[in-house]
């Protein structure tokens, strides 16, 4: 990359580095093709809306599981469930300064986001949390919308909208996650040093598997160095240290 990341906390990320990192290691309920951006499923397997798009039900996966992590009481991932959707989505709406992603996102347009957000403002969180979210079980999701959004659902696949678990926001907080980073992607973190190296390791409890039945990622592995001037690329490409 010919520039550094800066924050890989998923209510903070703003910079295309950033998401090519974050999207390697968290996932949201849906991920975009990557030949012509249609919504397709990810943590969410299916989902439905009513007659005039404002009522959208996602059924989760089973089975996925959070990255092995210190956040746990032991150490292990435990199964993503509706109640961590709903976690994340409410941290979208609250106010504090590392949070970017809510103007861009569910302001306005998730059922009661605007009012919580202004409640936390406020410093006094609406009791029952935000009107249109509604964990209907252990794998089901229900968001309620002021209107109907032709975009939601690709709104839904962008970086404010990644999934982690409670655990992780309450051991590291919002400036720790930063680089400790907890989620059900492909990959998980191995090693950072900030301005320097993003390395991270196959995630081996990885719920996806390909056509044929193998399970995802390939890789073992993938490694990050930013350069920001094109000789000393250059000089790295003649070293075979770089590829293109």
């Amino acid at each position: 990359e010919i520039e550094d990341f800066r924050n890989l906390f998923p209510l903070s990320i703003t910079e295309e580095t950033n998401q090519h990192i974050a999207y390697q290691i968290y996932e949201g309920l849906i991920k975009l093709s990557q030949s012509d951006l249609t919504a397709l499923p990810c943590i969410a397997e299916k989902w439905e809306k009513n007659n005039d798009a404002t009522v959208w039900t996602f059924h989760i996966r089973k089975g996925i599981k959070f990255h092995d992590n210190p956040c746990f009481e032991d150490g292990v991932g435990r199964e993503l469930e509706a109640k961590d959707v709903q976690f994340c989505f409410e941290k979208l709406c609250t106010a504090i300064p590392e949070n970017q992603q809510f103007n861009a996102t569910f302001k306005d347009l998730v059922l009661g986001a605007s009012q919580y957000y202004q409640s936390t403002r406020n410093n006094k969180p609406l009791p029952n949390g935000i009107q249109g979210l509604k964990v209907i079980d252990d794998y089901t999701i229900q968001i309620a919308l002021e209107h109907p959004f032709a975009g939601f659902l690709s709104l839904l696949a962008t970086s404010g909208c990644l999934i982690y678990p409670k655990e992780a926001f309450l051991k590291y907080g919002p400036a720790q996650m930063k680089t400790k980073c907890v989620g059900t992607g492909p990959f998980q973190v191995k090693n950072i040093k900030e301005g320097e190296i993003v390395s991270l390791e196959r995630n081996p409890n990885y719920w996806h598997k390909d056509e044929a039945g193998n399970q995802l990622p390939y890789l073992d592995g993938l490694k990050y160095t930013f350069i920001k001037e094109k000789k000393v690329e250059l000089t790295e490409f003649k070293k075979r240290n770089l590829d293109m």
